[in-house]
């Protein structure tokens, strides 16, 4: 019994921090769908350094495309791996919507912003930061 009072607690802290993890400590990209249709939205991580993902980066952005029914949303964290490297990260987040391909670009970097909202509307699309910003490393949108 007491076994499972210490394992019931390992299991709570265990929870407790992917909560930390996913709020606090990650930036996060969330994707906010204000239209009508399903879109379809991918992120990818790549070492910046380089002109070309390698294939595992190119693999683990296919793996991270998901489709957002209408007036729905998706947040995507940046994972572990690319908070603790040491290289330059950017950071691609697009979306599909009428068959036209869009999305926005940002580096790892210790200026920016934890959060960023990318609103779509069907006519155009609005880009929030939160207020709250207190993270490991942050996300910098470039051009």
């Amino acid at each position: 019994m007491k076994c499972l009072k210490y394992l019931l607690i390992f299991f709570l802290i265990l929870i407790l921090f992917f909560k930390i993890y996913s709020y606090g400590i990650s930036p996060n990209i969330e994707f906010v769908n204000n239209t009508n249709d399903a879109i379809r939205v991918t992120k990818g991580e790549f070492d910046s350094s380089k002109s070309d993902p390698n294939l595992n980066e190119v693999d683990d952005m296919f793996r991270n495309t998901a489709a957002i029914k209408p007036k729905s949303s998706l947040s995507y964290s940046i994972t572990m791996s690319s908070l603790l490297s040491k290289k330059d990260i950017r950071v691609d987040a697009s979306y599909e919507k009428n068959k036209k391909i869009a999305g926005e670009k940002f580096i790892m970097d210790e200026n920016g912003f934890c959060k960023y909202s990318i609103i779509i509307y069907d006519n155009y699309t609005d880009i929030e930061t939160s207020n709250f910003n207190i993270c490991y490393k942050k996300l910098l949108m470039i051009d």
